[in-house]
């Protein structure tokens, strides 16, 4: 096993394309086919198989592409410690966009700005996020999670609970706190079907036994709580999401609170710069501080 087999690798497992791959890594195509054919028989399985008009890894390749990338950030972390004591390699921090702008963009002002540190920001999803950990192309990742996926090590950071957001105008807007009775009847502003939290609330709204239909399907907190201040709905969202002049936030009981983890692949390498940063997150002082 080479390196430069795993670097041309770890480009092509990111690309899917043999042609895109070369070009990144400025190589011919039949060098690069050679380099990947030469890794697949040294280790003795398929690296990736062919589906329909696509690329696709196969679960032996996922393994070897995740070990890859961190061997390849070993030897970038080596290189800088030798040549200056500093690993300069960025770390890759992935993240929900809420996260990021309303949790995440305190702590990391203050870690980049304490000294000679670089991050990387993605922005994917809770499900995103995990994979990303799991295939090497993050170094960490910031998401609520219920269920702790074994192979990754965890510590939560924050709880945050679920409040209703209405114009002045609305007849539940002075309303101390709502219970998921209140809603009945009530037009929605909650995220598309296919993510966790409008099934939560959907559910839990068919256990109470309150009638209410969706209005507006929006990704994204800040477009959720626009639409409401326009009159367009009720927001069910999570309370990280500041609020604009002109709205209010209403406490909503009956859902469970959402407990935000940092976390960090099982037994693969984590850079020290990583590793001081998934500290760092653990010892802030949070707002939303974990019981």
């Amino acid at each position: 096993m080479r390196l430069n087999w795993l670097e041309s690798f770890v480009a092509f497992s990111e690309l899917r394309n043999f042609t895109h791959a070369a070009e990144r890594l400025h190589l011919s195509q039949p060098a690069l086919h050679e380099q990947i054919r030469r890794l697949a028989a040294d280790l003795g399985v398929s690296l990736y198989v062919r589906r329909g008009r696509e690329l696709a890894l196969t679960a032996d390749g996922r393994r070897v592409a995740a070990f890859a990338r961190s061997m390849l950030g070993q030897v970038g972390d080596l290189r800088g410690e030798l040549t200056d004591g500093v690993a300069r390699r960025p770390v890759v921090v992935s993240g929900g966009r809420a996260t990021h702008l309303h949790l995440l963009a305190a702590p990391l002002r203050a870690w980049v700005s304490d000294g000679d540190r670089t991050v990387r920001v993605r922005t994917e999803s809770r499900e995103e996020t995990i994979e990303a950990l799991l295939s090497g192309t993050a170094d960490l990742g910031v998401a609520p999670l219920d269920m702790l996926p074994p192979d990754l090590d965890t510590r939560p950071i924050a709880t945050v609970a679920t409040t209703c957001v209405v114009p002045p105008s609305h007849p539940l807007a002075e309303r101390r706190r709502l219970r998921l009775s209140d809603l009945d009847g009530c037009d929605l502003i909650l995220p598309p079907p296919d993510r966790p939290h409008h099934a939560t609330v959907m559910s839990a709204l068919r256990e109470a036994n309150a009638r209410a239909s969706v209005a507006i399907e929006a990704g994204g907190w800040e477009l959720m709580v626009h639409y409401a201040s326009l009159g367009l709905g009720v927001a069910v969202v999570n309370d990280i999401c500041p609020l604009p002049d002109g709205v209010r936030a209403i406490p909503l009981q009956g859902l469970p609170r959402l407990t935000y983890h940092v976390a960090i692949a099982r037994g693969s390498y984590v850079s020290p710069r990583a590793r001081e940063l998934f500290d760092h997150l653990v010892g802030w002082s949070w707002s939303r501080r974990v019981g």
